[in-house]
């Protein structure tokens, strides 16, 4: 298998989100969070992947129990995979999902042009709006392609209408000032709230509406944020 076969069998295994290039292209300010590993970066290529929409969600075998980490496991598997089988590297430095290692996300997904911030406190992508989500980062010393996709602006910086702001209960987004996360968290914990299982902003951006969690896979998400951004 080569490097596109590869790519492709990831999207179709619901990692659908794929970018890669050399460690040592990266900006100063992300190549830092790789110094502490204590390797010669430039002997190496990042990659990046995430999944956009519900494919993901459909590869898993249901039900998911959450204590068990079940998209972090699927992930690291088909990463591995992808490594061994498509770039012939059998020991990817995986850097996410990794206990200790901080791994700045949304700046790199915007160095290779995958998403752009957005009014709702997460980033948001060209296609998939606000429905998509970093699964992965690995290190390889395999020599692959660049994989950068085209530059854009962020789509909220051309909504006119912007019906994410109104559908806040508790104006935690906002025109000109950002997210207010401790509105939004003090809201969702409320026992009645009706932004438990759901962000009400999120469901109203009009950008990637057809690429939106289906509600199993919303509850599980909004459940796992609880804890830790998913």
């Amino acid at each position: 298998m080569d490097f596109s076969e590869g790519v492709k069998k990831l999207a179709a295994q619901g990692l659908n989100i794929f970018a890669s290039g050399r460690v040592a292209a990266l900006p100063d300010e992300l190549r830092k969070y790789l110094e502490p590993l204590g390797v010669e970066l430039a002997d190496y290529s990042i990659c990046v992947l995430g999944h956009g929409g519900r494919g993901l969600w459909k590869n898993l075998a249901h039900p998911l129990d959450a204590a068990a980490h079940p998209i972090d496991n699927y992930s690291m598997q088909k990463v591995e995979e992808f490594a061994r089988e498509a770039l012939g590297d059998s020991a990817p430095m995986i850097l996410f999902p990794r206990p200790g290692l901080i791994i700045p996300l949304q700046q790199l997904g915007r160095f290779f042009n995958i998403c752009r911030p957005s009014k709702l406190g997460l980033d948001i992508h060209p296609e998939y709006g606000p429905w998509f989500a970093f699964r992965a980062v690995f290190l390889t010393r395999a020599t692959i392609p660049e994989v950068k996709f085209e530059n854009f602006i962020s789509p909220c910086e051309t909504c006119a209408a912007k019906p994410c702001i109104p559908a806040c209960p508790v104006q935690a987004v906002q025109v000109n000032e950002g997210f207010n996360l401790q509105a939004c968290g003090t809201q969702r914990r409320r026992p009645e709230s009706p932004c438990r299982d759901k962000c009400l902003s999120r469901q109203a951006c009009p950008v990637g509406q057809e690429h939106a969690y289906e509600p199993a896979q919303l509850e599980y998400h909004m459940g796992i944020s609880k804890v830790k951004r998913a």
